[in-house]
């Protein structure tokens, strides 16, 4: 489950493509040193018992899908409920042309766009004390199979990469570096602080993972393994040296080691590097009552000529409100 999980940490980079934008009015200026409105931030989310996060996922213009992504119920110590919102349809590859900035070098960049929707799904898995419990509906609790359960295993991984923990965006949080006190906004009929920053997501992303492993006793990031080719046998038979092919075994085939965590930091280069160079911008609205942080908008350069930006957004609400229960 592990190695799945690291191997799926590039997903996330470009599979969220597209643009966002937040619905705010105009800026006002507003005093405070950023770092400190951060902390007091971070310090306040870290204080709560249950918050919920939906993680919008924006897709490329022309494409019929509307609110996919994913939304995740949290409650201390580590209760889980996740819904991931899929679709099928009809789709159409598209096509863009693009230029390198000093003309150097220019391409096309092929996609698909979703043009017709078919069929919705939503998958729901919860996780609460020693057992996972999982099913499937046409829409939230609307024509639902029955439950299934299953022992849970040390932690939780709600899909195929540490990206869908949803502490990880709280970490990038903490990361941020070169942050700026943006102002004070009104959005959704209430007042905000609006601070910006950059961060290398990845990061984020794997250091929220290497907390929740280590909080669960878990110090391996993954397995490396390598083939082991068993030397043939010398025999002699009547006087003539005969060369004899071992029987090949399960134990014989490959040899496994735990990776570190630093370890596992170097599979993910040359990204990982990358975004070192070229960090993503991270803005955060925060309310100036409660502290509390209310929408993160993460948007990531892309790592390719061609390829798009992407962009997402993460909204955190229902504040000490969720109470997460098994099936019945």
């Amino acid at each position: 489950m592990v190695v799945a999980a690291a191997a799926g940490i590039g997903l996330i980079v470009f599979l969220l493509v597209g643009s966002d934008s937040v619905s705010i009015d105009e800026e006002r200026p507003v005093s405070g040193d950023p770092r400190t409105l951060l902390e007091q931030a971070l310090s306040a989310m870290t204080d709560l018992d249950s918050y919920h996060v939906a993680i919008g996922v924006p897709t490329r213009p022309g494409d019929a899908r509307e609110g996919f992504g994913w939304e995740i119920e949290f409650a201390e110590p580590d209760s889980y409920r996740m819904l991931l919102f899929g679709v099928e349809g009809e789709s159409e590859q598209r096509c863009e042309s693009y230029t390198s900035p000093d003309g150097s070098d220019s391409g096309q960049t092929c996609y698909d766009v979703l043009t017709n929707i078919t069929s919705r799904t939503v998958t729901e898995s919860i996780a609460v004390g020693d057992t996972l419990y999982g099913r499937q509906c046409e829409d939230i609790d609307k024509n639902c199979e029955v439950w299934r359960e299953q022992p849970r295993g040390p932690f939780f991984i709600a899909g195929p990469s540490p990206s869908f923990f949803p502490q990880w965006p709280l970490v990038a949080l903490e990361l941020t570096d070169e942050l700026e006190l943006v102002g004070e906004n009104d959005a959704d009929g209430a007042a905000f602080i609006h601070l910006r920053g950059s961060v290398n997501q990845l990061r984020a992303i794997l250091e929220n993972q290497r907390r929740v492993l280590n909080a669960a006793g878990v110090t391996s990031f993954g397995e490396e393994c390598t083939a082991v080719v068993a030397m043939p046998r010398i025999v002699e038979r009547t006087g003539e040296v005969v060369e004899v092919a071992p029987t090949a075994t399960a134990e014989d085939e490959q040899t496994c080691r735990e990776l570190t965590f630093e370890e596992s930091l170097e599979q993910q280069e040359p990204q990982l590097s990358f975004y070192d160079e070229n960090p993503a911008t991270i803005d955060l609205w925060i309310s100036p009552n409660d502290l509390l942080v209310h929408r993160i908008v993460l948007s990531v350069p892309p790592d390719q000529l061609g390829a798009p930006a992407a962009s997402f957004t993460i909204e955190y609400s229902q504040f000490n409100e969720i109470q997460i229960e098994a099936p019945r």
